[in-house]
């Protein structure tokens, strides 16, 4: 930080540790000081940002905790999660200032709430000021999976457009994925009190927040929207909305497979107690995703080369799955899998089964290395898109996977890929693409499909609206 010209000053504690630095590391912009981790010998006044990474030992740091508390409105702590960390930032930290923010090599991140205060009203008074419209998407989801990525091309499409965007969030933090590659120009907040704030559009994005939407704080939450224009974008379970009242009447319905649209409308229809027909404005879309590297792709159909991605771990293979790999390799004995990654349980099958890190090599190198798609699932597992055969497809790759939920919506059986009710389906469809007309012939028509339905810019003109 000094070397950028930041002032610093460093309380030690161990001479010789100071001495080292201060022969080698020291700028005219920093002030080593020695003290005994306990009591400060000088006054100090205010540090714009205080670092709390000593004394050694999480035990002897509550001293440095409580001065950073009272010395600075921005704090950050490092090895955050351990037993005495944690108990002083409870201590001194938790109920003056808002929190924690996380990231690095085991850090939190604090602002005093008064100041968080003051740069949410930076921020709305910059938006309201703005002449551009203004795009409020509301999403919960914490991780960097299906929803993360939906929700920031989203995001970054309307900046894109010229429009202002507004990431509202709950939780703590917002998803990993805009903490990983997040656009700056997005305001992304968890103040709440945003969402009462008038805007152009507004979408919500349910993910597995739609188990709390019966709840007193959702509904007062989700009924006071001020939006010219109100979407939902339902992308994981339908738990009981259409039935909720709150999540009637909107502007527009998204979902990423038929069976959840199918399903909202039954819950709003039962709610309503009628059963004659119902025009809903609904529509089902493949998940947005950016295909144009994946279509760039030719494969090599020459041999049944079976690839299989996923980023879920254990989760989405079956218990049975080393069974079902044994029976492809007996009765295809050219065969080949490639798995990424593979399951944690996956016997070893020598050098015709083989597992790759997860994303090593990246998506889209991978599937360059396969003739056939295969998405095995254990019983009874429901897919939204699923992104992974949006790609596959797009790679010129036929696909073999389950009769269910999101796969339905994207795959023609028989022309771009097979929908298998059982193991023994997809047998006979991996006997089918033994041959490497077959193989060709699906592939291409999965490439041409994918290129035609999978147009992501189809979301931007559904979520717009006659809003513009």
């Amino acid at each position: 930080m000094a070397l950028q010209g930041i002032k610093v000053t460093s309380y030690e504690t161990d001479e010789r540790w100071a001495k080292f630095v201060e022969e080698r590391e020291t700028t005219s912009t920093t002030d080593l000081r020695l003290w005994n981790g306990k009591i400060l010998q000088d006054q100090i006044g205010e540090f714009d940002l205080a670092i709390v990474d000593g004394p050694p030992g999480g035990e002897n740091r509550e001293i440095s905790t409580k001065i950073a508390s009272e010395k600075s409105n921005l704090v950050l702590i490092h090895d955050a999660g351990r037993k005495f960390e944690k108990q002083w930032q409870e201590k001194y930290l938790v109920e003056k200032f808002k929190g924690p923010g996380k990231g690095g090599n085991r850090w939190h991140f604090w602002m005093r709430k008064e100041k968080a205060k003051e740069e949410e009203k930076k921020i709305e008074m910059n938006l309201i000021k703005s002449d551009k419209p203004l795009f409020r998407l509301f999403c919960n989801t914490r991780g960097d999976g299906g929803a993360g990525r939906s929700i920031n091309w989203f995001m970054e499409r309307f900046i894109e457009k010229g429009w202002n965007v507004e990431y509202v969030y709950s939780n703590p933090q917002p998803s990993g994925t805009y903490r990983r590659c997040g656009n700056p120009n997005i305001v992304a907040t968890n103040n709440l009190d945003r969402l009462r704030a008038p805007c152009n559009v507004f979408m919500l994005a349910s993910d597995d927040f739609v188990w709390e939407f019966k709840k007193d704080y959702v509904v007062k939450m989700m009924s006071g929207i001020n939006a010219k224009r109100k979407v939902m974008y339902i992308n994981y379970r339908i738990g009981e909305i259409g039935a909720i009242p709150w999540t009637q009447e909107w502007d527009k319905y998204l979902f990423l497979n038929s069976e959840l649209k199918n399903a909202f409308e039954s819950n709003y229809m039962k709610s309503k107690s009628f059963d004659e027909m119902y025009s809903f404005n609904t529509k089902v879309l493949a998940p947005p995703t950016d295909l144009t590297e994946y279509l760039k792709n030719d494969p090599d159909y020459s041999l049944l080369n079976i690839v299989r991605h996923s980023s879920q771990g254990d989760s989405k293979y079956a218990k049975d799955f080393n069974g079902k790999i044994r029976r492809i390799l007996d009765k295809f004995p050219n065969a080949t899998i490639r798995l990424m990654p593979g399951p944690s349980f996956l016997e070893d099958f020598g050098d015709r089964v083989i597992a790759y890190k997860k994303n090593n090599p990246p998506v889209n190198e991978f599937l360059k290395l396969g003739s056939v798609f295969w998405y095995n699932l254990p019983e009874g597992y429901a897919e939204g898109g699923p992104r992974v055969i949006l790609e596959a497809m797009a790679s010129g790759l036929s696909v073999v996977t389950g009769n269910h939920s999101g796969p339905r919506d994207r795959i023609i059986h028989g022309e771009n890929g097979f929908l298998c009710s059982s193991f023994e389906e997809e047998m006979e469809a991996f006997r089918e693409l033994s041959f490497e007309f077959t193989r060709r012939k699906m592939g291409e028509a999965a490439k041409e499909h994918a290129g035609r339905e999978f147009n992501p810019e189809k979301w931007i003109t559904e979520i717009i609206g006659e809003e513009r």
